[in-house]
């Protein structure tokens, strides 16, 4: 069987199999998503830190 592989399942593969901690973000800087590697160098708990955690992680120009 042969599956097409979408670029969102390619994506979606390659975010969450990282070793590397990964951020989605929007254009003001906000976390959208993070990756379970994310998750775990940053000590997340489940809703508890995606709202202002990226004031402390980028440098947002202004």
């Amino acid at each position: 069987m042969n599956e097409q592989l979408t670029n969102s399942d390619l994506f979606q593969s390659i975010f969450e199999s990282s070793l590397a901690g990964l951020f989605v973000v929007d254009q003001h800087g906000s976390i959208l998503i993070a990756n379970m590697s994310a998750q775990k160098m940053f000590g997340y708990v489940e809703g508890s830190w995606y709202s202002g955690i990226s004031n402390l992680l980028f440098l947002i120009g202004s």
